[in-house]
């Protein structure tokens, strides 16, 4: 995500740092808006994946559960846009883990 930052504040200047941003608040929600959760609840998750460190292992598993929601929705842009960041979500992840077994 790192290169997409600079990308962005490469391109657009000031206003691609405000664009990386959003993207990360959208990647953040996606996963609770498939799963209809209540806005306090989403605020609630934002909160703890900022401040706990375990709380990453947590929120694999909801990008996990609304996977499978998703599968059983009927197809509109929501999930559309929720399937690209499952993509880029899980190619982070596994792009990490490759990482750590190299070093």
């Amino acid at each position: 995500m790192t290169k997409l930052k600079d990308w962005l504040m490469g391109a657009l200047g000031s206003a691609g740092f405000i664009v990386y941003l959003f993207i990360l608040v959208v990647m953040n929600a996606l996963p609770m808006i498939i799963l209809d959760f209540p806005w306090w609840a989403v605020v609630l998750v934002c909160f703890a994946l900022s401040f706990f460190e375990w709380s990453q292992f947590l929120y694999l598993g909801v990008w996990i559960w609304a996977f499978v929601v998703a599968l059983g929705q009927p197809i509109d842009w929501i999930s559309i846009l929720f399937f690209v960041a499952f993509v880029v979500y899980m190619g982070t992840i596994i792009s990490a883990v490759v990482s750590a077994f190299r070093s």
